[in-house]
């Protein structure tokens, strides 16, 4: 890399100074490392719009507010919204820096922020967000059934669950085709 070296290198650092894995970081560096070429092929010097240009020109990707329709699609988006944070100065964020605010059931408690704690690092904050927006709606939606415990949770349940949020429209966008199946 050659024309966003010290932005990546600095982008990078951002994300491990809050813990996020390697193996994270290294997915978008593919998408660097290609961005990285787009602007030496074309002469070009970093600018944030460019980034949306590049993932528009080679990938057909829409701009900052479409919607993701593949994994794929998600990390180059990611990537790009990367440098473009770390450019405009602004280190990339913990879950726990974000606000969010857990209203769990105390009988569901222990278990979901268990499993939050446990997606730290390895899922984009928006995406954990996402996580905590959903069991928050879970989690009355049990207890309001009288389950109590999460391990008796059953297939009738999850269908009502779904149905109650499709129905509500808050769902929608959630199933990818990462998700499904």
């Amino acid at each position: 890399m050659e024309v966003i070296t010290n932005l990546v290198e600095e982008t990078i650092r951002s994300m491990r100074e809050v813990g996020l894995v390697e193996s994270y970081i290294k997915t978008l560096g593919h998408t660097w490392n290609a961005f990285d070429r787009w602007l030496a092929e074309k002469g070009l010097s970093y600018d944030p719009p460019l980034g949306w240009t590049f993932l528009s020109e080679e990938y057909g990707i829409e701009g900052p507010g479409g919607r993701s329709k593949t994994r794929a699609e998600q990390i180059r988006r990611r990537a790009v919204t990367a440098l473009e944070s770390c450019h405009e100065h602004r280190p990339w964020r913990r879950v726990k820096d974000r606000q969010y605010f857990p209203r769990f059931r105390e009988s569901h408690r222990p278990v979901l922020e268990r499993f939050l704690e446990s997606m730290e690092g390895r899922l984009s904050d928006s995406t954990v967000c996402g996580y905590v927006h959903m069991l928050n709606r879970l989690s009355p939606y049990l207890a309001d059934r009288g389950i109590d415990d999460i391990a008796h949770i059953d297939q009738p349940a999850i269908v009502g669950f779904m149905g109650s949020i499709a129905d509500s429209g808050v769902g929608q966008g959630l199933c990818t085709p990462r998700h499904a199946g």
